[in-house]
């Protein structure tokens, strides 16, 4: 289970690494700090110092060591990572540590205060950015708009012209703040749900790659009713040896169609299309959107030449 989790952490990781690397490839410095980074800030805060934990349980308790850093010393990782969560203090154990390290629950709290402080840069970053520079677009586009309109009143020659081309202007301004607002309310929108899938996502895709370590207790458990309910009846049976032979050979053809069958075609098949499913949505994911390209209709261009 623990393996599971260290690879699918890893995968994850490499993933992000994969869009700070297109970021950086195709120039998107906003996408890389207000979005991919504090991305990876969260998962390595979080999850990242989880796989920590669990190197460092490896590393520093067994079962030939002395107290208190035996097996029965040994501090369950996943409640250490829930109590880090819930910032609750663990209960002590008689004659082991409270803690793991020294330091470990400051360290902990200070782990999860920029974890979360990454939230609000996901959540506002961006689109305070596009609003920041779609208004500084438009204060450039409004001093070259008076310049030419000062321009053009000095070439007028009729009033009405002039209180015409005010009004048409007003209007077609109005229009264009009304899409401009609908377009920024798509934006924070669109950050919000990003920000949601991407807080969720970061549990239940970790949680996903547990279904390898699943796949692999049903596998073990199929294994071993097989053996004991097939091929071992075809060891013990006590019939003489013209009778026991085809029975034994009868048990070891059934064991094998069945570990066949189900082992190696069924559930292997299974777990390719949980491997095939992990590396398209938790690990494409992070970095691939697949929103693929707009139809457009096939047609020549046009020409005033005769054939």
């Amino acid at each position: 289970m623990k393996m599971a989790i260290v690879l699918g952490i890893s995968q994850m990781m490499f993933g992000l690494g994969l869009a700070a690397a297109n970021c950086v490839l195709m120039k998107r410095k906003a996408d890389l700090i207000l979005v991919v980074i504090p991305q990876m800030v969260f998962m390595l805060c979080l999850f990242g110092y989880l796989v920590f934990l669990i190197f460092y349980k490896w590393l520093s308790y067994g079962g030939h060591k002395p107290a208190p850093y035996n097996a029965a010393c040994a501090p369950s990782v996943l409640i250490t990572f829930i109590n880090m969560m819930l910032m609750k203090k663990e209960e002590p154990v008689e004659n082991c540590l409270d803690y793991m390290y020294p330091n470990e629950r400051m360290i902990e709290f200070a782990l999860v205060g920029i974890a979360f402080s990454t939230i609000p840069i996901l959540l506002a970053g961006k689109p305070i950015y596009l609003m920041r520079r779609r208004r500084k677009m438009e204060q450039e586009r409004e001093r070259d708009f008076k310049r030419m309109r000062r321009q053009t009143i000095a070439e007028m020659r009729s009033t009405m012209r002039y209180t015409d081309d005010d009004n048409s202007e007003t209007s077609r301004q109005k229009s264009v703040d009304n899409e401009e607002e609908h377009e920024m309310s798509e934006i924070w929108i669109h950050s919000g749900i990003h920000t949601i899938e991407t807080v969720l996502g970061s549990v239940s895709h970790t949680a996903s790659y547990l279904r390898l370590w699943a796949l692999s207790l049903a596998h073990d458990q199929l294994s071993d009713v097989l053996w004991h309910m097939v091929l071992t009846k075809g060891f013990a049976n006590t019939l003489p040896l013209y009778y026991g032979v085809p029975v034994l050979m009868a048990a070891f053809f059934a064991w094998a169609i069945l570990t066949v069958a189900i082992l190696v075609m069924m559930e292997g098949l299974s777990a390719f299309l949980h491997t095939l499913r992990l590396h398209w949505v938790e690990f494409q994911s992070k970095f691939f959107g697949g929103a693929g390209e707009s139809f457009k209709a096939f047609s020549f261009p046009p020409s005033n030449q005769r054939s």
